[in-house]
């Protein structure tokens, strides 16, 4: 919410000293760093190269941990990966590796160059040549790989035999983090809170009673649905797989989704009101990016097929 009005502003501080002060800057405390639209983009691309490098590295023993646990899921893998390799169009697959290893390699050297070593326009505009060719070249690369559905599910059912390959899948989401965090000190110079909050620091009080509210919120919609014949639960425990994957969900999930608002509704929603100068475009925007980017997780499919999508989605 923003006042724009000098005589809303005075309504609103009056009627509410502390929330009007507070509620009216929140997309505006930003707005003293830099805030140029391709400093934007030079953050996201770090974010994002910092999330693939810790998901390539801490994902990379999947494929061995998996013929540990599951050999026969192995060699379904192994064989799907083989038939991939054959249908994969080389004509872009190549191509798109080269242009992300180009483009990647030019766009750290000139942002290093720009935000790091103090150097002019020249090496700014460079870097948001490599990090576009970046992004393009993945788009290439996956055009060419064709459809990977069914490779990617084998490869993170893993994460379901095994609660250290669950524990190094969600440590993937905290490096994106670091990259987001380091981009909003080096590259816009403001303070964490500033892309967290509109108050001067951060309220924890506020967390907690969030997820009171979303405990609260879900479990009565999932003791109505129960009730009504929906959902049936099935209490089934096993303490030796249980307790592993309690303990590692309780420290890291809340890790995982705080990362995933962050950057969406955090970094993201500042950066398009910059953009489009309208808060109610970004929220639109980031809450249609926030639901495609979770269409294809088991929840949405099975909620699908039970005909509660815009339930489970919402």
């Amino acid at each position: 919410m923003r006042v724009n009005s000098e005589a809303g502003r005075g309504i609103l501080s009056a009627a509410c000293p502390r929330l009007g002060s507070n509620l009216m800057n929140y997309y505006d405390r930003f707005r003293n760093g830099n805030v140029r639209w391709d400093d934007w983009i030079a953050v996201f691309w770090l974010t994002v190269s910092t999330w693939v490098i810790g998901q390539l590295a801490l994902t990379s023993p999947f494929p061995d941990m998996l013929a540990d646990l599951d050999p026969e899921s192995a060699v379904q893998l192994r064989e799907l990966m083989g038939t991939m390799s054959a249908t994969m169009n080389a004509a872009w697959v190549a191509p798109g590796i080269l242009l992300i290893l180009i483009g990647w390699i030019t766009a750290a050297i000139a942002y290093g160059l720009h935000y790091l070593g103090g150097r002019g326009r020249v090496a700014r505009y460079i870097g948001l040549g490599g990090a576009l060719a970046s992004f393009a070249g993945v788009g290439l690369y996956m055009a060419g790989m064709g459809e990977m559905g069914e490779v990617n599910n084998l490869m993170l059912s893993v994460i379901g035999l095994s609660p250290v390959a669950y524990m190094m899948m969600l440590l993937t989401f905290p490096a994106a983090l670091v990259g987001l965090y380091l981009g909003w000190k080096i590259v816009h110079k403001l303070p964490l809170t500033a892309l967290h909050t509109a108050f001067a620091e951060f309220r924890w009080g506020r967390v907690v009673q969030s997820f009171f509210i979303m405990w609260l919120v879900l479990g009565g919609y999932g003791f109505v649905v129960s009730q009504m014949g929906g959902n049936l639960p099935k209490f089934v425990f096993d303490a030796s797989r249980f307790l592993p994957f309690a303990i590692v969900s309780l420290l890291l999930l809340p890790v995982q989704s705080a990362t995933e608002e962050i950057v969406v509704r955090g970094y993201m929603n500042k950066g398009l009101v910059h953009w489009f100068g309208n808060k109610w475009v970004a929220f639109v925007l980031t809450s249609g990016m926030f639901t495609a980017l979770h269409l294809a997780n088991p929840e949405a499919a099975a909620g699908a097929q039970a005909g509660n999508l815009p339930i489970v989605m919402s």
